[in-house]
């Protein structure tokens, strides 16, 4: 065997060796006690792969951006969509569909008057 190669494998077993250690080590401390695993915080809108976001239903989501100056809320019906508050027809003339994302649903907006579907 060639020296470089002789020095590559060495390298790569103390590599291995020393992740092993520290591996062993680390599961001793949770034997042990002295170390704990913490709860993970509860999913409110979880992540369906083909549906996307399932938004919570009859909520009202409040955040800010721009490093807190600005705020934004948006309420949700029971369904989980954004409400359109300018929406007030029992049997309009004309319908349109409006297709779209997180935009559609107000991401940017401050509030729901001001998402997409309400401007139109």
């Amino acid at each position: 065997m060639p020296k470089n190669l002789k020095n590559i494998l060495a390298t790569v077993l103390i590599l291995v060796v020393f992740a092993a250690a520290l591996e062993l080590i680390s599961f001793g401390f949770f034997k042990a006690g002295l170390a704990r695993r913490t709860e993970r915080p509860s999913v409110t809108h979880p992540y369906h792969p083909y549906l996307g976001w399932e938004n919570a239903r009859s909520a009202t989501l409040t955040d800010t951006r721009c490093g807190g100056k600005h705020s934004w809320t948006i309420r949700t019906d029971e369904q989980g969509r954004s409400i359109t508050p300018h929406y007030y027809h029992e049997d309009p003339e004309v319908v349109v569909a409006v297709l779209g994302g997180s935009t559609m649903f107000g991401v940017g907006a401050t509030g729901n008057a001001t998402t997409v579907p309400s401007l139109i």
